[in-house]
C-alpha cells in the first residue's frame, strides 16, 4: 500500500508539466505485479490395509515474487462525461517457485514429504471503470477473471530406504479479481502513462487431491493423501503503458 501512495503523490507533484488529455483509443501496458503467493497442502498419511490414521500434517509454503504481465486495453470515453471505461485483455507470466518439507522420525515411521509449486502462467479479461481527476490523471476501479496454472510435485521418502514415490499434478484456479488503483499521463511525453494498483485475487476451484503409494518400514502399505491449495492473495502493481 506504502508503495501505491508514493505513486499517488509522484502523480501530483509532476502534474504541472503535463499537457496531455485522455483520450479514446487503444493502449499496451508492462506491468509489474508484487504479489505474495502461499500453498497450503494438508496431508493424511493411511494405512491402507486397514485404513487407520498414521499421521496428519499441513504443509506450508509462501514467498513473494514480481510477476511481469502485458495488458493490451482500450480507453473509451466522451468529451462530455468524466468517466472512462477500459477493457483489456493480459497475460502473466509465472515466475514464483517455492517448496516445504515435513519429517516424520519414527512417529509413525520415517519419512520425508516434500511438496514444490510452480506458478506457469494467468491470462485474462479485465474491466477498468475510472473517473478523471484531471484531464491527465484518472483514478480506477477494476473488476477481472483470470484463470491461473500451478504446477505441483510431491516427492515421499522412506528415510530407511530411500524408496521414493513422485507425483505431479495441476491447481488450475477461477480468479476473480478487485483492485483499485490510478493512470498519470506524464508530462511532456503525452502518450506515455503510469499506471498504479493494488489488487485482490479471490480464487475459487483452487485445490486438488492427490496420493501417493508408499512401503514404509513399519507400514508397508502407506498411502498419503495430500489435498494441495493456493490461496487467495493481495498484490501491488505498478507499471508503464503507451497510448496510441
Amino acid at each position: 500500500m506504502k508503495k501505491l501512495n508514493l505513486f499517488f503523490a509522484g502523480a501530483a507533484a509532476l502534474s504541472a508539466t503535463s499537457a496531455f488529455a485522455f483520450e479514446s483509443g487503444p493502449y499496451l501496458h508492462l506491468i509489474g505485479a508484487i504479489s505474495k503467493v502461499e500453498t497450503t497442502n494438508d496431508v493424511g498419511v493411511i494405512d491402507a490395509g486397514n485404513n487407520d490414521s498414521l499421521a496428519r500434517y499441513t504443509i506450508k509454503a509462501n514467498k513473494s515474487y514480481v510477476e511481469p504481465r502485458l495488458a493490451a486495453g482500450w480507453y473509451l470515453l466522451s468529451d462530455k462525461s468524466p468517466w472512462i471505461v477500459a477493457p483489456e485483455l493480459f497475460y502473466a507470466l509465472g515466475n514464483a517457485k517455492q517448496s516445504g518439507t515435513e519429517t516424520r522420525n519414527g512417529v509413525p515411521d520415517n519419512f520425508r514429504q516434500t511438496v514444490e509449486m510452480k506458478f506457469k502462467h494467468a491470462y485474462g479479461l479485465n474491466v477498468r471503470v475510472g473517473y478523471k481527476c484531471r484531464e491527465d490523471l484518472a483514478v480506477f476501479g477494476k473488476v477481472g477473471y483470470q484463470k491461473e496454472q500451478y504446477d505441483f510435485k510431491s516427492t515421499a521418502i522412506n528415510d530407511v530406504n530411500q524408496a521414493q514415490q513422485v507425483t505431479s499434478s495441476k491447481v488450475k484456479p477461477n480468479v476473480f479479481v478487485l483492485g483499485l488503483g490510478a493512470d498519470y499521463f506524464l508530462g511532456e511525453a503525452q502518450n506515455w502513462v503510469l499506471r498504479g494498483e493494488v489488487s485482490r485475487m479471490v480464487r475459487l476451484n483452487a485445490k486438488k487431491p492427490v496420493n501417493q503409494r508408499l512401503a514404509l518400514q513399519n507400514f508397508a502399505n502407506a498411502r498419503f493423501d495430500t489435498t494441495q491449495k493456493v490461496n487467495s492473495s493481495w498484490a501491488v502493481s505498478v507499471g508503464v503503458g503507451y497510448k496510441f
